[in-house]
Formats: C-alpha cells, sequence, structure tokens
C-alpha cells in the first residue's frame, strides 16, 4: 500500500488564528496606551492652564505689595464691580479691581473652574488656588490637593510677606 504524501502549501487554520490573536491584542493594547495618552496630555493642558492663571495674579500681588500685606486681595465675600481705577487708585482699590476682574476671567478651558484667594494665615502667607472638575465626573469636593476622587482637581501657590 502507498500512502499518498500530500505537501501542505499555505496557512492552516490554526496558524491564521493564532495570528489574529495576536495582532487583536496588540491593537487593544494600542488603543488603551491611546486613550490613556490622551487623558494625561488633557490633565497636562488643564494643569497648565490653571498654573499660567495663578502665576497671573501672583505677579499682581507682587506689583501691589502695600495691598498683599493689607489682606486686600482676599476674594472671600469679594463682589460688585470693580472700582474705576482709570486715573489713580489706593493699593486696596487696586487690589479689588485685580482680583474682581481676575475672577471674571476664569479659564475657559477648565471645566467647571473656580478660584479664591484665600486670607492672610498667622504666617503672613496667602494662597491663591484653582479647583477644575478634570474628569467632567461632577466632582465637587474641595480638599486641595485632592484627598479622593469626589474631590475636584486643584492648583495653588503660596505667597509669603
Amino acid at each position: 500500500m502507498k500512502y499518498l504524501k500530500h505537501k501542505q502549501t499555505g496557512l492552516g487554520m490554526m496558524e491564521v488564528l493564532a495570528v489574529l490573536v495576536l495582532i487583536s491584542g496588540g491593537l487593544i493594547t494600542a488603543a488603551f496606551a491611546y486613550v490613556k495618552n490622551m487623558q494625561n496630555i488633557n490633565q497636562s493642558k488643564n494643569l497648565t492652564i490653571a498654573s499660567n492663571y495663578v502665576s497671573e495674579m501672583a505677579e499682581m500681588i507682587r506689583g501691589n505689595r502695600p495691598g498683599g500685606e493689607s489682606n486686600a486681595y482676599a476674594s472671600s465675600g469679594m463682589s460688585g464691580s470693580p472700582p474705576d481705577c482709570s486715573s489713580a487708585c489706593n493699593a486696596s482699590d487696586l487690589a479689588k479691581y485685580q482680583v474682581l476682574t481676575w475672577l471674571d476671567e476664569t479659564p475657559k478651558g477648565l471645566v467647571n473652574a473656580t478660584a479664591e484667594i484665600t486670607a492672610l494665615d498667622s504666617n503672613d502667607t496667602l494662597t491663591i488656588r484653582v479647583r477644575w472638575d478634570n474628569d467632567n465626573s461632577g466632582s465637587t469636593g474641595t480638599n486641595c490637593p485632592p484627598q479622593n476622587a469626589n474631590d475636584l482637581d486643584c492648583y495653588q501657590m503660596p505667597i509669603s510677606f
């Protein structure tokens, strides 16, 4: 009896299936890496926006040291229209003008952004702080730095006198 030897040409179903599984796994991994990278880029962009916004106010406070030392930059309870500083302003009026204008220009690129300037503490330090909902999850917590997933992302800068 003669057995016919048949030489296989091409790939079998198992080889094709194995290659498809490997390629699919690689594509899924690449997709997850892409999504995570985009989240990190967004977080970095938001942190840069917040940092620039806070630095802008820090420079205003440093430029009006008498207003900072007299606690005129504390934003708590500050409301109304900015004073007219077109001709002349004292240090307190200039501080109020700068704070109200700054608060009105809360960064547009940050979701649900809020800003505040704390009153001078016992160490003669005030803190400029910006909070925002980085992942648009509806977070409302105010711990800075964030303590849990419910806290808003934040950036703060202390200024000492």
